[in-house]
This record gives structure tokens, sequence and C-alpha cells, in this order.
């Protein structure tokens, strides 16, 4: 076998090696878990986006009972921004939207009729929060990521 050989083979085999070793060195990632709060009463709207240091926007939706979980994010600290539109108006801009729309239906959205009403206990237990936590530029909001599960409660103030 010829010395150029050799060194093409060695080449090679090096490139494979270093090609499996950077596969494997992937961040860890962790997830968040935990309550949205403002004081005594639960954010049961909207939804919670965590930004860490891969620069991507992992959101999820706040659930009934104040509940969110975050996943997939990259351990470290992030960023936090927590958004709650008003549900009783969220559907209407929707409704109304239904009925335009351009000729063969192209970019319409439902009618009116298929757009489900804003659960009422939701609607009720509703309340503003300051648009500063939607804001990546001004959210207070902050919470470190371990591996495995971490749990964070959001207290808005």
């Amino acid at each position: 076998m010829t010395t150029k050989l050799v060194h093409i083979r060695l080449l090679a085999a090096l490139s494979c090696l270093g090609m499996m070793l950077l596969a494997g060195c992937s961040q860890p990632t962790g997830e968040l878990t935990g309550l949205v709060k403002s004081g005594p009463k639960l954010v049961v709207s909207g939804s919670v986006t965590a930004v860490g240091s891969d620069n991507i926007p992992h959101g999820t939706l706040i659930g009934p009972d104040g509940r969110y979980r975050l996943s997939g994010l990259p351990v470290g600290e992030v960023k936090l921004l927590v958004s709650s539109p008003n549900p009783a108006k969220q559907n209407k801009g929707r409704a109304d939207a239904g009925q335009a729309g351009s000729r063969g239906g192209e970019g319409r959205r439902p009618p009116a009729a298929d757009v489900p009403p804003p659960d009422p206990e939701i609607v009720e237990k509703w309340f503003p929060i300051s648009e500063d936590y939607s804001d990546l530029a001004k959210t207070p909001l902050r919470a470190t990521v371990k591996p495995g599960s971490t749990t964070h409660d959001i207290e808005l103030e």
C-alpha cells in the first residue's frame, strides 16, 4: 500500500470519527413546568414562551388551571414571555374575519358558526396583565433550566 493511500484512508477514518463525536455533542436540554400567577390569582389563558442561548422561541399554551410545560429548552438561563389576550375578544375578531375573503374561498377563515365560543369560566377568571411580559426587550422574567425537569412558577407583579 502506498503512503498516499494510507494517508487518504487515515484522513477518511478521522473524518468519520469526528462526525460521530460531533453528533453526540448536542447541547443538553431540559423542561420547565409550573403555574403562571399574579399574586393569588392564576393566569388561566394565554401562552408562555422561553428564549434561551439558542435564541429559538419555545412556546406553549397556559392551561385553564394556570399550568404550563415547556420542553426541549437549552440548559441555562432563559427569558420568559407571558401573553394573555382577552379570550372574550379573541374569537370575535376571528368570526368577523371569517365573513370576509376573496372569491373562491382562498384565504377564508371558517364562518362565524364554526368558531367555538370562549369558555365562560375562562372569560370570567381572565384579567389583563402588563404587555411588558410579552416583550423580549422588557420582560423581567427569567428562569434557570436544568437537565431533566425543573418546576418554576412564574410570578407576575
